[in-house]
């Protein structure tokens, strides 16, 4: 029983995910979310100003004031495993970031027409991101260079994209944030072309009161034609330690992946900030394929 679930997992990250049947949109690590605080909101578009900005909203990394370095370890569905570095610095001239991502699959089962196991195979993902955001006045500005690499058995295939964002920062209560993801040409694969997941993201988030925020996300993809909503809360409960939570819903299954079952919409995690440290943990639940969780590392300079 454990085997055959961990064989439908592998197969649903797979074809939702590593783009394997013809003309199905490129590139699933631009699908996963990245970093626990990020997962467990549902909706960081305004409020990102930190490290998640490279992956959120580029506008986001002029905010930034000091240097920062992250890792987020993201155990997915089946063995897919998803492993994030990045780091930002801010100058004079605005604010530079970089980030190495590693999705990786593990082995998945090979058959042939007839259902016939003939042995295994691997599927990987490469993402790369060079940043850059620079602020005027209340406004952020910010762009991303990304370059893609994906393996499937023997066959590769590899492309760029681009990343468009601004935020507004109102005052310490009021943000609010605009991203235009994935701008690039189709992958090319043997078996023909796919598209990156061209994704609009509109959001706003708002500390209600002192300790307590809100946050909204309307996403838009625009080849899939579907729309979604996130909507999330964090709270610091005690000094230092923070609970979020999380409901991402859509037309479709957009908000959770194509394949995800619908439990999967709901995170949420916790959060530790320990001086210049922090540590972030965030899951997701998906019934008898498995959960999602992600622990995010943090240091500020």
């Amino acid at each position: 029983m454990a085997t055959g679930v961990r064989t439908r997992a592998a197969l649903l990250v797979a074809i939702a995910s590593f783009s394997i049947l013809p003309q199905a949109r490129a590139s699933s690590i631009l699908d996963i979310p990245t970093g626990a605080r990020p997962a467990a909101l549902g909706a960081y578009t305004a409020v990102s100003g930190d490290l998640h900005s490279l992956y959120w909203n580029p506008g986001g990394l002029s905010f930034i004031t000091r240097p920062e370095i992250g890792f987020t370890h993201t155990e997915l569905y089946g063995e897919a495993r998803l492993e994030t570095l990045g780091y930002a610095h801010p100058t004079g001239f605005g604010t530079f970031g970089l980030s190495v991502n590693y999705l990786g699959q593990g082995d998945i089962e090979r058959r042939d027409r007839s259902g016939v196991r003939s042995g295994d195979y691997s599927a990987s993902d490469r993402l790369f991101i060079a940043g850059y955001g620079v602020r005027a006045g209340r406004f952020g500005l910010g762009f991303n260079a990304k370059f893609i690499q994906q393996q499937i058995a023997e066959t590769t295939a590899s492309g760029f994209a681009a990343d468009l964002g601004a935020s507004y920062k109102h005052d310490s209560r009021v943000r609010l944030g605009v991203a235009l993801l994935n701008v690039g040409p189709e992958m090319r694969w043997q078996s023909g072309d796919s598209q990156l997941p061209l994704t609009l993201n509109a959001g706003a988030a708002v500390s209600v009161i002192p300790r307590f925020m809100l946050s909204a996300d309307v996403r838009h993809r625009f080849f899939d034609k579907k729309f979604g909503l996130g909507l999330g809360g964090e709270a610091e409960v005690y000094h230092g330690f923070l609970l979020r939570a999380s409901y991402l819903a859509a037309n479709g299954s957009m908000a959770a992946g194509s394949s995800v079952p619908a439990l999967a919409r709901f995170n949420a995690g916790f959060g530790l900030r320990l001086r210049e440290y922090a540590v972030d943990y965030s899951f997701a639940p998906a019934g008898n394929i498995g959960n999602t969780q992600r622990l995010s590392l943090g240091y500020r300079f």
